[in-house]
């Protein structure tokens, strides 16, 4: 009991925090889920301890499913950023100029936002080459 209740107690904040809007907005979330199941886990086993009961005690499962739970939102916290990261870098590749042909053949240097989707010429971009990176 006494080993599972500092990171149990700490890993509650977070969760109570996050399902703090579910009487308000009435729509239960992952944090309702986990601070809900995980609560009744310590507080009886709490009670079984207290009162010596002959049940089992889940202090351990609690820790670990508050643990797991983090270590999951840490996992997709860092997965997101690195998705960030990759965005912003094909973003990065868009060209700035654009050739475009005429319906005479005669092509034109002109910056990329003047290329339309209304446009009845051929628009090809200037100096990007793709390669995959291995």
């Amino acid at each position: 009991m006494a080993i599972s209740y500092p990171g149990t107690i700490l890993g509650w904040t977070s969760f109570y925090i996050g399902g703090w809007a579910f009487p308000r907005g009435g729509n239960a979330n992952m944090d309702v889920l986990i601070a809900l199941g995980t609560s009744m886990a310590y507080f009886f086993s709490t009670a079984v301890t207290i009162f010596e009961l002959d049940q089992h005690v889940y202090f351990e499962a609690s820790a670990a499913i508050i643990t797991l739970v983090l270590l999951g939102k840490l996992m997709e916290a860092r997965a997101k950023g690195k998705t960030s990261e990759a965005i912003e870098a094909l973003i990065k590749l868009q060209p700035k100029t654009a050739r475009i042909v005429s319906a005479t053949g005669k092509f034109s240097k002109y910056p990329q936002t003047a290329c339309k989707s209304t446009t009845s010429s051929l628009c090809v971009p200037v100096k990007i080459y793709q390669s995959m990176g291995l």
